[in-house]
C-alpha cells in the first residue's frame, strides 16, 4: 500500500556563481542558529509526524534545468510514495569547483555558521566540496554518491548529493541509478524522522556548536551527546537493516514507477528483479567472511536480501506502518524487532543464513514485491 499523495509543493532555488542578496522584503527566512532547549518536544523533523514544510532543494548553477527538473519530479515521486518529513533541504553539487563554493557559502549562510567553520566543513561530507570532487574524479568510473547527513540538533533533514550523471545523460551512467539514490536518500530521511531528538534538546546543546561560535561552551560535558547518539544508534539497527531496506525499498518503488510509466527510462534499465539477482551475487562474494557472524557481515546487497525475508515473514507496509512509528517504544532496535516480525533477531540470523545456502532458483521466490498491490 502506498501513501497518499499529501499536498505539498518543492521549493527550488538555483545558486549562481556569485549569489545575489535577496531584496529586503524578500528575504528569506533563516533556520534558528539555536535550539529552544527548554522545549522538551522534539523538532518537527524528528517528530515522526509528516510535515507541511516543504522540501528545499538547492541546484549548484552547473546543474543542468532538464536534471534539475527530473530531480524534483524523483522527490516528489519519493514523498507521495512514503510521506513527506521535514523540514528537508537537499543540495545538489555540479562539477565546477567555483559553483560548488557558491552553493556551500549558501549552506552556510543558512546555518549561520562562522567563516572558519565553514571553510572548515567544505571538504567533509557536510560540505559541497566533498562532493564535488567525487564528480571532477570519477570520469569513466562515474557515480552518484549521496549521503543523508545527520542534524539532529538543529532539527532538520540534510541530504547533499553529486552530480546526478545518469540524469545529466554524461558518462552512460544509468538513469535508474540515479532515480533510485534519490529514493534511497529519502527513505533515511523517513527512518529518522522517526527518531525524537527531544531528549538532546534537553541536554542543553546549541545547534551547531563548536569552539569557534560565540556561544561556545567549553564546559559543556559532550559524554551526555554520545549517548544521545549511542542511543539513536541502537535504535535505528545495524548497517545491513538500515542501508538493506533503504536499497530495497528504493528500487522496488522506482521499478513499479517506470512500469506505470510514471518515470522516464532508457536502454540502461535494469529491472528489480535482475537487481536483486546481482545484489545476491555480489553479497555472497563479498559480505560473508569466515569466522564473522552474519550480523556483521552483512552489507546492503545481503541486506536487501534481508529485507525482503522479513517482508514476506509480515508484509509489504511493516516498516512504515510499524516499525519505524513504534521506534521510541523500545529501547532498541532489537526489542522492536522482535514485535514487528515475531521472531528474536537471532532466530532470524540462522533462518536467514540456512536461506542462503538455498540455489537461486528457490531464493528468488521471495521477489513476490513486484506485482503493486
Amino acid at each position: 500500500m502506498k501513501l497518499a499523495l499529501l499536498g505539498w509543493t518543492l521549493t527550488v532555488i538555483l545558486v549562481a556563481g556569485c549569489a545575489e542578496d535577496f531584496p529586503a522584503e524578500q528575504a528569506e527566512p533563516l533556520p534558528n542558529a539555536v535550539v529552544p532547549l527548554e522545549n522538551p518536544l522534539p523538532d518537527e523533523a524528528f517528530s515522526g509526524n509528516t510535515s507541511a514544510a516543504q522540501p528545499q532543494i538547492f541546484f549548484a548553477e552547473d546543474i543542468s534545468a532538464a536534471a534539475g527538473q527530473q530531480f524534483e519530479e524523483v522527490l516528489d515521486l519519493a514523498v507521495s510514495s512514503w510521506g513527506n518529513y521535514g523540514p528537508t533541504e537537499i543540495y545538489v553539487v555540479g562539477i565546477e569547483e567555483d559553483e560548488a563554493e557558491a552553493l556551500h557559502e549558501r549552506f552556510c549562510e543558512r546555518r549561520r555558521y562562522s567563516d572558519d567553520r565553514c571553510e572548515d566543513l567544505y571538504s567533509t561530507n557536510e560540505g559541497m566540496g566533498y562532493y564535488q570532487e567525487i564528480a571532477e574524479s570519477t570520469a569513466d568510473l562515474a557515480g552518484t554518491e549521496a549521503q543523508w547527513v545527520a542534524q539532529w540538533e538543529q532539527g532538520y533533514h540534510l541530504l547533499i548529493f553529486s552530480r546526478p550523471h545518469g540524469l545529466e545523460q554524461l558518462l552512460d551512467w544509468p538513469l535508474h541509478e540515479d532515480q533510485a539514490t534519490i529514493f534511497h536518500e529519502y527513505w533515511h530521511v523517513v527512518q529518522s524522522a522517526h527518531i525524537s531528538n527531544a531528549e538532546l534538546k534537553a541536554l542543553g546543546l546549541s545547534a551547531g556548536m563548536d569552539e569557534r561560535d560565540p556561544d561556545w561552551d567549553e564546559d559543556y560535558d559532550w559524554s551526555l551527546y554520545n549517548e544521545f547518539i549511542d542511543e539513536t544508534a541502537a535504535r535505528e539497527g545495524p548497517l545491513w537493516f538500515v542501508e538493506g531496506s533503504a536499497d530495497f525499498m528504493s528500487y522496488l518503488e522506482v521499478d513499479r514507477l517506470v512500469a506505470d510509466n510514471r518515470l522516464p527510462s532508457n536502454s540502461s534499465i535494469v529491472s528489480w528483479e535482475e537487481e536483486m539477482s546481482w545484489k545476491m551475487g555480489e553479497g555472497l562474494a563479498n559480505e560473508l567472511s569466515p569466522g564473522v557472524p552474519l550480523e556483521q557481515s552483512m552489507g546492503y546487497h545481503l541486506g536487501a536480501w534481508a529485507t525482503a525475508y522479513l517482508l514476506n515473514l509480515t508484509d509489504e507496509d511493516v516498516l512504515l506502518e510499524e516499525f519505524y512509528p513504534q521506534m521510541m517504544d523500545y529501547p532498541n532496535w532489537e526489542a522492536n524487532f522482535e514485535v514487528t516480525f515475531g521472531l528474536t533477531s537471532e532466530d532470524f540470523y540462522a533462518q536467514f543464513a540456512d536461506f542462503l545456502k538455498l540455489p537461486y532458483a528457490e531464493q528468488e521466490k521471495l521477489l513476490i514485491f513486484s506485482e503493486n498491490e
